[in-house]
């Protein structure tokens, strides 16, 4: 459900009452009031709220206009539920807004499609004889994951009134490495600019979906090859995978899409790979994140049960 127009109108009492209108024409408006601030100052309220689709249909640009006509209008973006790719993100189900008369204030709740939880907005009451705590500035930032956008409300002294976070539509990230699973969104697109690799990010991981192959004609590869490190005595095999692998320079077997191999030996215990046939306190296990740069042997490190 995303939103058609907002209107917002003075009524006899001097109230704000904003109407917002919905491109679902089965969706009733949602009308919330914000009550005029006692007698005093009349402080730095919202004249005029004018929105503006964006032309891509993603979102729509919403600009606040202030009574104090010294104040520059601000703007900031309302992505719309769904992305322009992959996945649906999540959109505004409702908007419900009530009266706090004990705390002065209004209640404006966001509730979504999928099942995060609401956002609650609070809106405090202008006080008597004071400038009051009124809207001066609303700014929009994006999350450090890169999944959210954050818009903050401000007031004349720069404080925080409230915040809300609100789901972005997929877009296309980009890089040098390959992409970590705790950014983006499902539907995403990520291009990682190394090897000109494109991927999306689906189920909570990103998958490797094209190479373009710019950079491909001229990547360099290496071979990784694991010894499993035994003897004729105690013999040992891979469970799982292959001897030899190709990796391109600078990736690793994650992003190759590779699962390291698994070994067994009777009477030993498999620890994973390092770089040399004997231990040494100074040596760290090779890993599925640990990145290739020449071609290397990796052999089996055992302990004794």
């Amino acid at each position: 459900m995303n939103i058609k127009n907002v209107d917002v109108q003075k009524d006899q009492e001097g109230n704000t009452v904003i109407t917002i209108y919905y491109t679902d024409v089965n969706s009733e408006p949602t009308v919330f009031t914000i009550p005029k601030g006692n007698d005093g100052k009349e402080g730095n309220g919202i004249k005029n709220i004018e929105y503006t689709p964006l032309e891509d249909d993603s979102g729509t640009k919403i600009t606040i206009y202030f009574t104090d006509e010294s104040k520059e209008p601000v703007s900031f973006l309302v992505k719309n539920g769904e992305g322009k790719k992959g996945e649906d993100g999540a959109g505004i189900f409702e908007l419900t807004s009530e009266r706090d008369e004990e705390n002065k204030r209004t209640v404006i709740t966001i509730t979504f499609t999928d099942d995060r939880d609401p956002l609650v907005l609070y809106i405090p009451d202008g006080e008597k004889g004071e400038q009051g705590n009124s809207v001066r500035s609303i700014t929009q930032t994006l999350s450090s994951d890169g999944t959210k956008y954050i818009i903050t409300f401000l007031d004349d002294f720069g404080d925080v009134i409230s915040s809300i976070e609100l789901p972005r539509a997929n877009s296309w990230l980009s890089g040098t490495t390959t992409p970590d699973d705790e950014s983006g969104n499902d539907g995403d697109f990520y291009f990682e600019t190394t090897h000109y690799y494109v991927y999306q990010k689906v189920g909570g991981k990103w998958n490797k979906v094209a190479e373009l192959g710019a950079a491909k004609e001229n990547e360099k590869t290496h071979e990784v090859t694991f010894d499993v490190n035994d003897s004729v005595s105690e013999s040992a095999y891979i469970t799982r995978g292959q001897k030899i692998y190709t990796i391109t320079e600078g990736m690793n077997f994650y992003s190759s899409g590779f699962d390291l191999p698994l070994a067994n030996r009777v009477g030993y215990t498999f620890s994973g790979w390092i770089t040399s046939k004997t231990y040494d306190v100074t040596l760290g296990l090779f890993t599925n994140l640990t990145e290739v740069f020449k071609d290397m042997t990796l052999y089996a490190y055992w302990t004794k049960q």
